[in-house]
């Protein structure tokens, strides 16, 4: 990498994975990996009866949101809809929603990634 940091890295929820990144590569943005968010999906909210609907939800917000204000809005409006509140894994994530991408668009994207 000729001796510079990565712009980005996309890692896991590990938080010895996020703390071992932010050390190492303190000007690094870090996110998390959509994939693996989506694969708990099914471990986390599984149970609900309405569970592909606030599946779909969820996924529209991340994939969908172009302004992080749209994507806070449609956040809370998920919450309640579901009444998932009080779902602790949602709120870790909504608590570092920046890290997986949300409200960034393909271009933003390509352009933080370049620069």
């Amino acid at each position: 990498m000729l001796r510079r940091a990565p712009k980005a890295i996309i890692i896991d929820e590990d938080s010895s994975i996020q703390a071992a990144v932010a050390e190492e590569f303190p000007d690094s943005h870090y996110c998390l990996c959509l994939r693996q968010i989506t694969r708990k999906l099914p471990q986390i909210l599984g149970r609900l009866t309405y569970y592909k609907a606030a599946k779909g939800s969820l996924e529209n917000i991340v994939y969908d949101s172009i302004k992080g204000d749209e994507f806070e809005e449609n956040w809370e409006k998920l919450l309640k809809d579901f009444e998932l509140e009080k779902n602790d894994w949602l709120k870790s994530l909504y608590q570092d929603w920046h890290t997986f991408w949300a409200g960034k668009s393909k271009t933003t994207l390509k352009q933080f990634v370049e620069h």
